[in-house]
Parts: C-alpha cells; sequence; structure tokens
C-alpha cells in the first residue's frame, strides 16, 4: 500500500467546516492535514514551512476578509497547489502549473471530489 504524505492545510473559520474536511481526508489515508480556524495562525504555518504544502484547502470567504488571502496562498512557493471553495456553491483546484484547473459545485468539497483531486495531483507529483 501507498504511503500518502500530502501535506494538507484547511483554512476555514468554521472549525466544524475543517474539520469535516479533516475527517474525509484521514478516511483518504491522508493524515497529514492541519485544520486552522484564524487567519494569523494560518499564515504562520505557510511562511514558517519547511517542506512544501501539497495542498491547501480554503474558504475563499474567508480570505476576501483578508486583504491579499487569496493571493497570498497562490504566490507562496511553499504551497504546491491550493483548492478555494466557496460556501455559495463552486470550488476549484489549482496547481502552479495550471493544468490541474478543474471547476465543479459544491458548499464543502465532497468526498469524491476530494478523492479525485487529491488523486490527480498525486499522479502529477509522480511525473515530475
Amino acid at each position: 500500500m501507498q504511503k500518502k504524505q500530502l501535506r494538507i492545510i484547511i483554512f476555514d473559520h468554521q472549525h466544524f467546516n475543517c474539520l469535516y474536511i479533516e475527517r474525509m481526508l484521514n478516511c483518504l489515508g491522508y493524515y497529514r492535514v492541519a485544520p486552522v480556524s484564524i487567519y494569523e495562525e494560518f499564515v504562520r504555518i505557510i511562511e514558517n514551512a519547511v517542506l512544501p504544502i501539497g495542498l491547501v484547502i480554503y474558504n475563499v470567504q474567508d480570505c476576501e476578509r483578508h486583504n491579499h488571502c487569496g493571493s497570498f496562498v497562490r504566490n507562496s512557493f511553499h504551497v504546491e497547489n491550493f483548492m478555494p471553495y466557496n460556501e455559495a456553491g463552486e470550488f476549484f483546484v489549482v496547481g502552479k502549473n495550471q493544468r490541474s484547473s478543474e471547476a465543479g459545485y459544491s458548499l464543502l468539497p465532497d468526498f469524491f471530489t476530494l478523492r479525485d483531486k487529491i488523486e490527480a495531483i498525486e499522479s502529477l507529483s509522480l511525473k515530475k
């Protein structure tokens, strides 16, 4: 069985949403997950990362409350892929190479969407 070493950060001001997504990731075999509900802590984790962060999942509405949050995540050299979602309905995965970008609709990412997106990210990382 393959070891799933993808490092994942989840940012949502509603801690329940973070835990909900974390639980789905745990069901998929990913345990290197950091749920964060405080913006300053989220920024600190990314800025002080020693190893690359494979995926950042964050609520767009929470980032809109803080200036430049979205661009901070997109431009951080520690973040390899990110998945913003919007409680109003739309989410997508974007990688640094823009080829992993796809659109979907959900209040929160569901189990099957997370599974598919993470498999796509891992298959891209295996090709490197």
